[in-house]
């Protein structure tokens, strides 16, 4: 079952389910609607691109989970070795840092709209942590946390993971697998990869009209996100207001899908 998205839940399968709820939100009138909005701020995009887009962020929303570090947590079954729910604090950086390395390899899409899928990918955890928080953790006049130094130090995937995440996306016809291949297994780099992309981000903020647009992306990803959760860890002890949020994006795919 490794690699484990939570205990009991593989990976691969919440990738792949995530992913393609998001596809079926976005498809038609969504996708129609986000680019003509992108038009309106100086961003040229095609309603393809769109749904390609959508379902990259959500194939990479939590490949961060796949590194070693989080995976540690895991027997082979998805069972947490130390009994009680696992941590993925900071995984979303890692799954932000994958997907620059994925555009870097395919050059498939023009750079403002490959920094939408990246802010979506980001932010995906919003809830409780944003980009912005991650600017004042990695300030350079600042010491790097213990916790985000070690988690950097094992962000690196096995052969084996990777392969099993393949498995499971390569369906997908925005996928370039080999590129996916080979944009998770080496251990991200904090310098190099992670401070220049939240600086990139930043700019981009202050200078970029559209990109508050990431949102139109971010959204198709929390639906799958959620939903896909849900159903996989479904609790009867589910906070009254988590069961009506997600018993509401329920309803918004039974109208969509």
């Amino acid at each position: 079952m490794r690699p484990c998205a939570f205990t009991g839940h593989p990976l691969g399968e919440h990738l792949r389910e995530t992913a393609a709820l998001a596809q079926c939100l976005v498809r038609g009138g969504y996708a129609l609607t986000v680019v003509r909005r992108l038009r309106s701020l100086g961003l040229g995009a095609e309603p393809e691109q769109v749904v390609e887009l959508a379902v990259l962020a959500s194939i990479f929303h939590d490949t961060g989970k796949a590194a070693e570090h989080y995976q540690r947590q895991f027997e082979g079954d998805c069972t947490c070795a130390q009994g009680r729910d696992p941590s993925f604090k900071y995984h979303e950086l890692i799954s932000a840092v994958h997907l620059r390395r994925y555009f870097d390899l395919t050059r498939a899409y023009d750079d403002g709209l490959a920094l939408l899928a990246e802010m979506a990918v980001l932010n995906h955890m919003h809830a409780l942590r944003d980009y912005s928080a991650f600017k004042e953790v990695l300030d350079p006049q600042r010491w790097l946390p213990y916790d985000l130094r070690s988690i950097l130090e094992g962000s690196s995937v096995r052969e084996e993971d990777v392969e099993a995440l393949v498995s499971e996306v390569r369906g997908f016809d925005a996928l370039d697998v080999e590129a996916f291949r080979r944009a998770l297994p080496e251990k991200v780099r904090l310098n190099e990869e992670v401070r220049p992309l939240l600086n990139r981000i930043s700019e981009a903020e202050s200078r970029r009209p559209f990109t508050k647009l990431y949102v139109a992306l971010l959204l198709p990803v929390v639906v799958g996100d959620n939903l896909d959760a849900r159903k996989k860890r479904r609790d009867d002890s589910d906070h009254k207001g988590r069961k009506l949020f997600a018993e509401e994006l329920e309803r918004l795919l039974e109208v969509t899908c």
